[in-house]
């Protein structure tokens, strides 16, 4: 029997690392989670809001900036999650951590970077506290991300018909009255109904979609077919046929030039997807005909 035991959980391993399997799969998950929660609420640190991003049903519910949970958990959040990432480079000299960008990426690199090295993780004697104060702050996080941000309305809850809202970015629906947790897709009527306006850019559109329809599990390729779509703009086929396309929408400078990223509808999105959902339908409905008639 193996007298090795998890440094986390303390259950007896017998993988010759100082974590199980479990609580490196929570690990995992944790550093998976965690970088979404800080975008949405890095979109509400005091001097970032002051334009809702989302149309949502609910306005951003801040405290004063005296008293600013934001910007506090942000830079704690930031603070940590580098940290451990450093520690595991100094633990592990032959380990490069990839450089980044702002808050927003350093966070996500260092989730990243430690995401792709468990195993290493495994073999630290810190390996038990990681676990811990990931976990914590994950838990953190989630609590204020589902607090404070705004979010589209997603229908009352089954349970004491409070109003709930889903947060962008996440693939539930947490009730603040009761606490009961519902994947998207339970409400996604509701959803889409509200948030069809939204205007914002490939990645984040992605990300929703993929956050909400089961039959979307890549947020690269969604991204990818996005791009796609508004790279087609204005240009026609060999026929002369316009492109199917989408339309972006973009700011104009002073002399009503357009200028800055291009953002797309949410609801054009959706319609380009139906198209080529009816599309792939018909084709396969015709293919099927005609293995009807050749046999």
């Amino acid at each position: 029997m193996s007298d090795m035991r998890c440094e986390h959980c303390y259950a007896e391993t017998s993988n010759g690392l100082a974590l199980c399997e479990m609580c490196t799969l929570l690990l995992s998950k944790t550093l998976e989670w965690i970088p979404t929660y800080f975008v949405s609420l890095a979109r509400w640190r005091p001097g970032s809001a002051g334009v809702r991003s989302v149309p949502g049903s609910r306005e951003p519910r801040l405290v004063s900036s005296g008293t600013d949970r934001v910007s506090r958990l942000l830079d704690e959040a930031g603070a940590l999650m580098v940290g451990w990432a450093r520690a595991l480079v100094d633990d592990r000299p032959q380990l490069d951590m990839p450089a980044s960008n702002g808050e927003a990426s350093s966070v996500r690199v260092a989730c990243l970077f430690l995401s792709e090295h468990l195993t290493t993780i495994g073999t630290v004697p810190w390996a038990g506290d990681i676990v811990t104060e990931t976990v914590i702050l994950e838990g953190r996080l989630r609590k204020l991300t589902e607090a404070v941000t705004p979010g589209w309305y997603a229908g009352q809850c089954k349970v004491c018909e409070a109003d709930t809202f889903m947060v962008p970015g996440l693939t539930w629906v947490t009730c603040q009255s009761c606490g009961r947790a519902a994947h998207a897709t339970e409400c996604l009527e509701t959803i889409i109904g509200e948030a069809r306006g939204w205007v914002a850019s490939p990645k984040a559109l992605a990300g929703f979609l993929v956050a909400t329809h089961h039959e979307h599990e890549s947020v690269l390729r969604m991204y990818e077919l996005i791009r796609k779509w508004g790279q087609r703009e204005g240009k026609t086929a060999k026929s002369g046929e316009p492109l199917r396309s989408l339309t972006a929408v973009r700011k104009v400078d002073a002399d009503g030039d357009p200028c800055g990223p291009k953002r797309y509808r949410l609801d054009d999105v959706l319609r380009m997807l139906d198209e080529d959902k009816r599309e792939a339908q018909r084709l396969a409905e015709a293919a099927a005909d005609a293995r009807k008639a050749a046999a």
